[in-house]
């Protein structure tokens, strides 16, 4: 139960007829990840070879894909970008709750045209604790701008 303070124990016995308890005591981390892709690249990690060169006004792919790294499931998560798009959820809820477990992946997606100009963008995704009225957050920003030339 991840809202117990004790989440694991095992006792042993021995030939003396006495029993030791070992424990872990953990506490409640609530954590979530975000990982943000353009046109397939994760433009952060890119060397400046592979940063994309998108011609103005063609179709520009954003992937956001979602993460629980704590140890709490997470409820009404809200991905945004500062850019003015707003993903959409695609995959990812295995079990259709709209809770994401800690084993899930979810995955956002949006669809823009180019501009003349280099662009950067920030991703940002919200969600609660199920037990607590708490709300975590995780941020991606590109760092680098993608070049967008004319067509």
């Amino acid at each position: 139960n991840p809202n117990s303070a004790i989440n694991s124990f095992v006792t042993q016995e021995n030939a003396d007829s006495y029993a030791c308890l070992y424990g872990r005591i953990t506490g409640i981390t609530p954590s979530i990840h975000i990982e943000k892709y353009t046109n397939g690249i994760d433009v952060v990690s890119a060397d400046a070879n592979n940063i994309p060169i998108i011609s103005q006004s063609c179709p520009v792919n954003w992937t956001y894909k979602v993460t629980n790294d704590g140890n709490l499931p997470l409820s009404n998560l809200a991905v945004t970008d500062n850019m003015g798009v707003t993903p959409i959820r695609l995959s990812g809820d295995l079990d259709n709750d709209n809770i994401l477990d800690l084993t899930e992946t979810w995955i956002y997606s949006v669809t823009g045209l180019a501009i003349e100009g280099n662009y950067a963008n920030t991703a940002t995704v919200t969600g609660n604790t199920g037990s607590t009225p708490s709300t975590v957050s995780g941020r991606k920003r590109t760092g680098r701008p993608c070049r967008i030339w004319p067509s």
